[in-house]
């Protein structure tokens, strides 16, 4: 038995085994009122669920490129097996809620730190938000986001999302699940390397060329940070990637996303071989007894 798992784009994972299939923040259409470009990944998708069927899906938060309303609707469609969405049980209930008035009813509210048994070997479990924001702001306080662990005989996976963690948030969440006996040596990390933002490509009088470089070193810093603390050996760049759409699409060379070739520069040029970094345009991954 082994297990596939597929990063499509952003922080769309696809995960299967030989008992079940799960989809992380399936994300196809347009975002953030249609200014955020949609995949063509629909057909493949629908072409794949005769070969393995679609039993659960985790959504991370209500953003819209987490959170896509009209792939559930196109999946509900086309597939005639019953699939559970998995979201944590929050104390604000707006996306239950939009899920609900999507007529969607088989929803799994998960407990933090909880762990739901998937099938008979397959576990999954949600982590909280701890920090709301990159910039600490005592005004900003809210839980509307998760991470999540996913593990089985073959791999144990920690899927950060969008959620911004800091170095002490990681290690408080470390700390959390040793003392709960969870299995914290992962095989396989996604750990964001950049973030949806208006600036610099949305501001005008500023160069937005060095700032995008600039933005762009910051989270490379964060990300190789973060990726050492977690002390996994195979990591993907992954999340708050985004390409713009419409009128907007010649602001893309000022997005701060770094591309993979300027990740890899970064880890030669700094030496770093303590993990391996994945290329996740590449998105498949072969897990059999522990082995990428």
């Amino acid at each position: 038995m082994s297990t596939t798992i597929k990063n499509h784009r952003n922080s769309f994972v696809d995960i299967q085994n030989e008992e079940l299939r799960i989809l992380m923040d399936p994300w196809i259409n347009t975002a953030n009122e249609g200014s955020w470009a949609g995949s063509n990944g629909l057909k493949y998708i629908i072409k794949t669920l005769k070969k393995k069927p679609v039993d659960y899906i985790y959504i991370s938060h209500l953003h819209t490129d987490h959170f896509d309303y009209k792939f559930l609707k196109d999946l509900k469609k086309y597939q005639k097996k019953k699939f559970n969405i998995i979201i944590k049980k929050f104390k604000d209930n707006r996306l239950k809620n939009k899920i609900k008035s999507e007529d969607f009813r088989d929803i799994i509210d998960l407990e933090e730190y909880k762990i739901l048994r998937l099938g008979k070997f397959s576990n999954f479990l949600i982590l909280p938000q701890i920090s709301a924001s990159n910039t600490p702001n005592a005004y900003i306080n809210y839980d509307l986001d998760t991470s999540c662990i996913f593990q089985d005989k073959n791999v144990n996976l920690y899927n950060q999302v969008d959620n911004a963690y800091s170095e002490q948030d990681i290690k408080s969440v470390l700390k959390e699940l040793k003392k709960k006996k969870i299995d914290i040596n992962f095989d396989l990390c996604f750990v964001p390397y950049c973030a949806a933002s208006e600036y610099p490509q949305s501001f005008l009088k500023i160069d937005r060329k060095k700032e995008k470089d600039k933005i762009t070193n910051q989270r490379l810093k964060k990300f190789f940070h973060l990726s050492g603390v977690l002390k996994c050996k195979n990591v993907i760049p992954a999340g708050g990637s985004y390409k713009l759409d419409s009128i907007f699409h010649k602001l893309n060379k000022f997005l701060a996303i770094p591309s993979f070739d300027e990740i890899k520069k970064k880890i030669n040029f700094n030496k770093i071989n303590t993990f391996n970094i994945y290329n996740s345009k590449k998105n498949f991954y072969l897990f059999n007894k522990k082995k990428l």
